[in-house]
C-alpha cells in the first residue's frame, strides 16, 4: 500500500520546500483567479497536495512525457513536476487565467520540466506516454484524448506505471467503465485506492 507521508520523507529538502511554497503561492493567487473553492484552502495540503502525490505511488520513467488534462491551477501537474524533475509535464487547460497561474508557478518554483499549454484537449499537438486527470471528463473521453496523442516507444520497469491514462475518480465507476469498454475493446482497467476516491489506470491490453 502507498503511504503518502512515507513518500514525502523520501523527497529532498528542496522538493519538500517547493511543495510547501506551491501551497503558499496557490492560496495567494486563488484570491484573484479562483482556482479552487475558498473553503478548500484551509485543507489545501491534505485535500490537494497529498492527493496529487498519489500519482507518484508508481514511478514515471526518466524521459517520460505526461499530459495533465484540465489542469486548472496545476493539479496534479505542479506537484508531479516537483517530484519527477526528469519527466516532461504538459499542463493543459482552456482557461487563460488558470494557465497564467500555472506559468506563474513554473517561474516562481523554477520548474523547467513543466509547460503550460492553453487550448482544448482535442487540439493538443504533442505526443505523450501518460495522461493524468482529476476527474475532468468521463473515462472514454479521457482515453480518446490520450489515444490521439499516445506514443508507444517507452520502456518501463515492473514498479512503474505502464503507459496510459491515470485519473482520479469516485467509487461508482460501473457506468463509466462499461461505456469505456464498449467504445474501446482493447483496454485494461485497474483501480487503486487513493487518499480521496480511487485512481483508475487505463492501458492497452
Amino acid at each position: 500500500m502507498f503511504h503518502v507521508k512515507h513518500f514525502l520523507s523520501q523527497l529532498t529538502d528542496e522538493q519538500q520546500g517547493q511543495l510547501r511554497e506551491f501551497e503558499r503561492l496557490f492560496v495567494h493567487i486563488n484570491a484573484s483567479v479562483n482556482l479552487v473553492s475558498r473553503p478548500s484552502e484551509a485543507g489545501f495540503w491534505n485535500q490537494h497536495i497529498l492527493e496529487c502525490l498519489a500519482w507518484a505511488q508508481r514511478g514515471f520513467p526518466q524521459g517520460a512525457v505526461v499530459v495533465d488534462w484540465g489542469t486548472g491551477g496545476g493539479l496534479p501537474a505542479v506537484p508531479l513536476s516537483i517530484v519527477f524533475p526528469d519527466v516532461l509535464i504538459y499542463a493543459v487547460d482552456a482557461n487563460r487565467r488558470k494557465q497564467f497561474a500555472v506559468r506563474h508557478f513554473r517561474r516562481q518554483l523554477n520548474l523547467p520540466n513543466l509547460h503550460a499549454w492553453h487550448g482544448r484537449a482535442e487540439s493538443f499537438p504533442h505526443q505523450v506516454d501518460y495522461s493524468v486527470s482529476r476527474a475532468t471528463a468521463t473515462l472514454d473521453t479521457l482515453w480518446a484524448w490520450h489515444r490521439n496523442v499516445a506514443r508507444r516507444s517507452l520502456v518501463t520497469t515492473m514498479n512503474q506505471w505502464h503507459p496510459g491514462l491515470i485519473c482520479r475518480k469516485g467509487s461508482d465507476l460501473g457506468a463509466e467503465t462499461k461505456k469505456l469498454r464498449t467504445r474501446f475493446k482493447n483496454v485494461a482497467v485497474e483501480t487503486i485506492p487513493g487518499p480521496s476516491g480511487q485512481l483508475v489506470h487505463v492501458s492497452l491490453k
